[in-house]
């Protein structure tokens, strides 16, 4: 039999963002007393019914015993049957509604059409499937999962109803109140806390039913095949695997999007790619603008090297250029027409490609406009411009702060600010990286040298 490698399986637990959703349990809707849902601890961000290990009889190899301290199932929905207690229709086209079903009170939400105005009254019997949504934090918990500590919180909670429907047969409710007992028989509560179910009903299959465990997302994960397991460790960038990369390795993850697979060589140049690329009617591919980062790379790349003759990456120059000297480019004009030839008017769509092309990259805080006048506009690459910039501001910073803290007085030139190149287009998450980069670089100054010329 062959074997799953050890070292990734490791990093996964019941709390594993990747596998939760293996969980049917946390895709279903499940039947819950509402003192139940009042229980849910919310860990790792997930709301958890917590039970302790308990070995459940009828099991097989194919169903294992619950490993852990703790049998943790994540829960997103549920189906409740109780009477409403308050009812109050809204102006804005929703109903509020107080369910009690006997073990506790619940607040409700439902969204209704002309067709359900006054369709739902107070003391109506009904049956809700709803999702779990939380209000506000309450009590603090600390839960050990699988030899990990999670700090988890009681919640208030309040519930977003899907469907609703009246119930006119009393057995309903009863039947609701058995399956809520199978529920938590089968993820781990004893009998013996509520109701003996067995003295409820006697039929095999409802026993068959108590005896089948329902997994949470680890326990589904090893029962998958090897390949299957494979497929969820290498999909999608899951948060797990930043269990196993550094800290930049992880930084750039979430900047870019867990979901990145571009590969293009101005990636790390320029902090950016198709991910975080504003889309282009005329160029769907981003071929175009593909080309044109290369084209401005190769610019700046020349320059670096004819500073000194050595192209040393200390020697770092930031790029202005004409956007006539990219217009006029041939192998760009070229392409351009390629890409937009089957189009009515190429002639017009060639010119608009490019404009559309320069304004995307200016929101997208790759170019910077330094002179209207004269379409005049800068590279804003992470090496020549965005590193030096935000290092520099991080030591005006210093500066203006030891000035107060050595007269206690507010220095008379105002606080340092990003320049205004940086002020428009770069978004927060790339400042955020890039200040991570700087701050690494100040404490090792000889991580990088490519911050020493400036330029600015």
């Amino acid at each position: 039999m062959s074997s799953v490698p050890p070292k990734p399986i490791q990093k996964f637990n019941s709390l594993s963002h990747s596998i939760i959703a293996l969980s049917t349990a946390y895709q279903e809707y499940n039947p819950l007393f509402i003192k139940t849902l009042h229980s849910l601890v919310l860990l790792n961000g997930v709301d958890c019914i917590i039970t302790k290990k308990q070995t459940h009889e009828g099991e097989c190899e194919r169903n294992p015993p619950i490993h852990g301290e703790f049998h943790v199932l994540p829960i997103s929905k549920c189906i409740l049957v109780g009477i409403i207690t308050y009812c109050h229709y809204k102006a804005n086209g929703s109903v509020v509604m107080i369910i009690d079903d006997g073990s506790g009170f619940s607040d409700c939400i439902r969204w209704i059409d002309d067709e359900e105005f006054d369709r739902y009254q107070v003391g109506n019997l009904v049956k809700i499937q709803a999702a779990i949504k939380i209000l506000s934090l309450a009590n603090k918990k600390r839960v050990k999962v699988e030899d990990k500590v999670y700090e988890g919180w009681t919640c208030v909670r309040e519930l977003h109803i899907h469907s609703i429907h009246m119930v006119t047969d009393k057995n309903d409710e009863i039947l609701h109140w058995l399956h809520c007992l199978q529920f938590r028989r089968r993820i781990g509560v004893p009998a013996n806390e509520d109701l003996d179910i067995n003295r409820l009903n006697d039929m095999d299959f409802q026993k068959q039913i108590m005896s089948i465990p329902i997994h949470n997302g680890l326990e589904t994960f090893n029962l998958l095949s090897e390949k299957e397991q494979q497929f969820i460790l290498a999909s999608r960038g899951m948060e797990d695997s930043f269990l196993v990369m550094d800290g930049d390795e992880r930084l750039l993850m979430r900047y870019h999007g867990r979901d990145c697979k571009c590969q293009m060589e101005y990636k790390d140049a320029l902090l950016y790619c198709h991910c975080l690329a504003t889309g282009e009617a005329l160029d769907p591919e981003f071929l175009f603008r593909d080309a044109l980062l290369n084209k401005l790379m190769a610019m700046e790349s020349s320059m670096e090297g004819s500073h000194n003759g050595k192209g040393k990456s200390s020697d770092l120059t930031r790029l202005e250029f004409y956007y006539n000297s990219i217009f006029d480019d041939a192998d760009l004009k070229t392409l351009a027409r390629n890409i937009v030839h089957r189009t009515k008017d190429p002639d017009i769509n060639i010119r608009r490609l490019y404009t559309n092309t320069f304004k995307h990259l200016r929101n997208d805080g790759v170019l910077s406009l330094l002179d209207a006048n004269k379409d005049i506009y800068l590279l804003m690459s992470k090496e020549g411009v965005l590193i030096p910039a935000i290092l520099q501001l991080e030591i005006d910073n210093d500066h203006w702060e030891y000035q107060f803290e050595m007269t206690g007085k507010t220095p008379s030139n105002k606080p340092p600010s990003l320049p205004k190149f940086l002020q428009k287009g770069v978004s927060s998450s790339k400042l955020r990286l890039l200040k991570h980069m700087v701050t690494k670089i100040r404490k090792n100054p000889a991580h990088d040298c490519t911050i020493k010329s400036t330029n600015m």
